[in-house]
C-alpha cells in the first residue's frame, strides 16, 4: 500500500511543476542570485544534499544523489571531488550520510538507493569515491530512508543503521559486517540478517538515541503496519490485539490503514511501552528526538500520514510528543497529513527555547493542508502560524522537507522549505522573508535545503537541489548555491540540513558537559593542562566546538565529537590574578545549544595537593 502513496505523490509533484510553468499572470519576483548552479545528470526529486568536510580542508563538501543513479561529491566551488560522482545503478531518494565508520580518522560516505520496484542498495564509499562495500535488500523493495550513522554497540565507532522498504532494519559495522549478527529472533527467520523485522514497510529514517536514559542508545522508528503483522512470537510485549484493532474498522473485518511508533534496544529488542499504534492512518514521516525542556531527557516527536487505499477519514491526524515509556506527553490535532515535512526542531523565535516545525500535504482535503505549523514545546501554536505554503508567485502547494537556519542574520533560525518553483523562508512570526532570501529553482524542491558556512568566510550559504527548468526534460537536475549576508551564530543552525546533520540522526539535544575542575594548582611560570570530557545524552556523536573567554585559557583541540574527543585546556600562570584568583570561562556549543564552564585558577607558592570538585553536569 505504501508504493501507491509514493507513486501518487511523485506524479503530483510533476503535475504541479508543469502547471505552474504554464500559469498565466505569474508575477516576477526578485530572487537571491545564485553564486553558482551545478548541472546534474538526473532530477534530485526527493533527495537532499548533505554538507560535510570530507577532505580535512575546513571547508564543507556537498553530496547529493539523483534519480539517474548518480551521487555527486562537489567542493564548495562546485568542482568535482576526485572519484565523484559514483554510479549506484538505482534511483536515489535519500540523503547521503557522512562520518568515520572505519575508525581510520577519515569520514566515509554511506548511500541508500532504490525506489519501489528497484532492488534496494546500501553502500559505503571512501572520500575518493572508491566502493568499500555494498549490501542488497529483499525483493526489489528499494530504500527510501536515509542511512543513519551512530555508535550502536558502544565500541567508540560509528555504525550504519538503515530502515528499508523490505520491512527490515539493518545495522552494519564500518566494514559491512552485521553489528549484531543473528540478533533477529529465530521465529522471524533470517530476514537477510536484519536486526529488526517491522512486519510492514517504511521509508522513514530512524533516530538512534538513548531515550530512556539507561546509558545505551535505542532505535526509534515510525512505520506503516499491517493487521497481519502479529509479531508477539518474535517480540515479547508486542500486542497483536492492538495491531488488529488499529488496522480494522471498528466492529468489522474490513482493513484500514494503520501505523506505529516503536522503540527498540540497540540490539533489536522491543522496549517496554512500545509499540504505539495510530488507527486509520500511517506513520510516513520520520520521527524527531529532542530534549525539549533542557532537562537532560529526550522526547520523541511524530506526525502521522495517510494511505489512500485503506484510509479511514473518521480518524484524526496528530502531531504527538511521546515520553520514553510510550505515554503521550502532548498531542495536537492537526487534521492534515504530515509526510515529507517531518518534524524539525530549533529556536525560531529567538527566546532560547526550541520550537517544533512540521509541514502538511494536500492528500487529505482539509483547511489545514499545505501549511507550515510551528509549535512551542507543549504543542501550543506559535503566534502567526500556521502559514500557507506558497511559491513567490502565489501558487499554493505541498511544502518539501524542512530545515531551520538563520538566513537573515538576526540570530534566530528561519524555516526553509521548497514549494513548487522556490526555496522560501519564514521567520518566527510566520512571515515570508523574500527581501533577504528566496531561491528560484525551476522545478519542485522536495528534499531539504542545507545551510552552513561551507567556505569558511563566517557567513551562511544555502545549497538546494532541484530539477532544471525544462518541461521537455525532467531528468536534468541542478544544485543551487546562494551566499547570504548572514553571519554564523551559535544558535543559528539548529536543524540546518536533512535530519539535522551529516549523520542524519534526527536529533536536537544539547551537549551535556561533565567537567572535573582543578583548583589551587598553579605556581609562577607554570602551565597546567586539563582535559575535559564532552558528553551528550544521545549516546555520543554530537559535533562540538569550544571557545574561551581569555587568551590565558588556550584550547587545543577546540572541536571534536562527543563521547570520542576530549577538550584539552592549557591554563597559564600569566593570567590576570586578583587577590591570587583568576576567573574565566569556556563555552562549548553543539546541536544548536551551548554550555559554559567557569574556570577558577588559584596561584600558590608551591603545590601541596590537587583538589578536585565533583563532576558537574550542564
Amino acid at each position: 500500500m505504501a508504493m501507491i502513496r509514493r507513486s501518487s505523490f511523485t506524479a503530483l509533484l510533476i503535475v504541479l511543476a508543469l502547471l505552474a510553468l504554464l500559469l498565466p499572470g505569474a508575477r516576477p519576483v526578485a530572487a537571491t542570485t545564485p553564486t553558482w548552479i551545478a548541472e546534474l545528470n538526473g532530477w534530485t526529486q526527493f533527495a537532499s544534499p548533505t554538507l560535510a568536510d570530507i577532505d580535512g580542508d575546513n571547508q564543507l563538501e556537498i553530496f547529493v544523489g539523483t534519480n539517474a543513479g548518480l551521487v555527486y561529491g562537489l567542493r564548495q566551488d562546485r568542482s568535482a571531488l576526485p572519484g565523484w560522482p559514483v554510479n549506484v545503478g538505482r534511483r536515489v531518494a535519500s540523503a547521503p550520510a557522512v562520518g568515520d565508520i572505519t575508525g581510520d580518522g577519515r569520514p566515509e560516505v554511506v548511500i541508500t538507493a532504490g525506489f519501489a520496484g528497484d532492488s534496494g542498495l546500501i553502500a559505503a564509499y571512501s572520500p575518493q569515491g572508491q566502493l568499500l562495500w555494498q549490501k542488497g535488500t529483499l525483493a526489489n523493495r528499494g530504500v527510501f530512508a536515509s542511512p543513519v550513522l551512530a555508535d550502536l554497540d558502544g565500541n567508540g565507532r560509528l555504525d550504519v543503521i538503515v530502515a528499508a522498504y523490505d520491512q527490515n532494519i539493518y545495522a552494519f559495522n564500518g566494514d559491512g559486517s552485521s553489528v549484531f549478527p543473528g540478533a533477529l529472533p529465530t521465529a522471524a527467520g533470517s530476514r537477510n540478517d536484519a536486526l529488526i523485522w517491522l512486519g510492514d514497510a517504511t521509508w522513514a529514517t530512524p533516530v538512534i538515541a538513548d531515550v530512556d536514559g539507561d546509558g545505551v542508545v535505542d532505535i526509534v522508528l515510525t512505520a506503516a503496519t499491517s493487521r497481519d503483522a502479529r509479531l508477539s512470537y518474535v517480540y515479547p510485549g508486542w500486542n497483536d490485539q492492538a495491531t488488529v484493532a488499529a488496522c480494522s474498522l471498528p466492529g468489522t473485518t474490513t482493513r484500514r490503514a494503520c501505523g506505529m511508533v516503536a522503540v527498540f534496544s540497540n540490539n533489536g529488542r522491543l522496549k517496554p511501552g512500545w509499540p504505539q499504534f495510530i488507527a486509520g492512518h500511517t506513520y510516513d514521516a520520520s520521527p524527531a528526538v529532542a530534549d525539549l525542556d533542557n532537562d537532560g531527557r529526550l522526547e520523541i516527536i511524530t506526525g502521522n500520514g495517510w494511505d489512500p487505499t485503506f484510509k479511514d477519514p473518521s480518524q484524526p491526524f496528530f502531531v504527538t510528543i511521546w515520553n520514553a515509556d510510550g505515554s503521550v506527553r502532548n498531542r495536537y490535532t492537526i487534521n492534515a497529513v504530515v509526510k515529507v515535512g517531518a518534524p524539525a526542531v530549533g529556536d525560531i523565535t529567538g527566546d532560547g527555547v526550541p520550537e517544533i516545525v512540521v509541514g502538511t500535504t494536500d492528500e487529505l482535503d482539509t483547511p489545514n493542508k499545505q501549511r507550515i505549523f510551528a509549535f512551542d514545546t507543549n504543542l501550543n501554536l506559535v503566534p502567526g502560524f500556521p502559514v500557507i505554503a506558497r511559491d513567490a508567485s502565489g501558487t499554493q502547494s505541498n511544502p518539501g522537507a524542512i530545515t531551520l537556519a538563520d538566513v537573515t542574520g538576526d540570530g534566530s533560525a528561519e524555516i526553509l522549505f521548497g514549494v513548487v518553483f522556490d526555496v522560501r523562508a519564514l521567520n518566527g512570526a510566520g512571515q515570508y522573508v523574500d527581501n533577504s532570501f528566496l531561491i528560484r529553482t525551476g522545478l519542485p524542491v522536495a528534499g531539504a535545503p542545507a545551510a552552513a558556512d561551507i567556505d569558511g568566510d563566517g557567513q551562511v550559504e544555502v545549497v538546494a537541489a532541484s530539477g532544471r527548468p525544462s518541461v521537455a526534460n525532467l531528468e536534468q537536475g541542478g544544485l543551487f548555491r546562494v551566499d547570504l549576508d548572514a553571519g554564523v551564530t551559535p544558535r543559528g543552525l539548529p536543524w540546518a540540513q536533512f535530519r539535522s546533520n551529516a549523520r542524519n540522526n534526527g536529533l536536537f539535544a544539547p551537549p551535556s558537559l561533565r567537567v572535573s575542575e582543578r583548583i589551587g594548582s598553579i605556581t609562577a611560570g607554570e602551565e597546567r593542562i586539563i582535559r575535559l570530557e564532552v558528553a551528550d545524552n544521545v549516546g555520543g556523536g554530537l559535533e562540538w566546538r569550544a571557545t574561551s573567554s581569555a587568551d590565558w585559557i588556550r584550547l587545543n583541540p577546540a572541536s571534536g565529537v562527543s563521547g570520542r574527543d576530549q577538550l584539552t585546556v592549557a591554563l597559564s600562570a600569566n593570567a590576570p590574578f586578583q587577590n591570587g584568583v583568576a576567573t574565566g570561562s569556556i563555552t562549548v556549543s553543539g546541536a544548536g545549544t551551548q554550555r559554559t564552564v567557569t574556570v577558577r585558577l588559584v596561584r600558590v607558592d608551591a603545590i601541596r595537593a590537587t583538589i578536585y570538585v565533583p563532576l558537574l553536569r550542564r
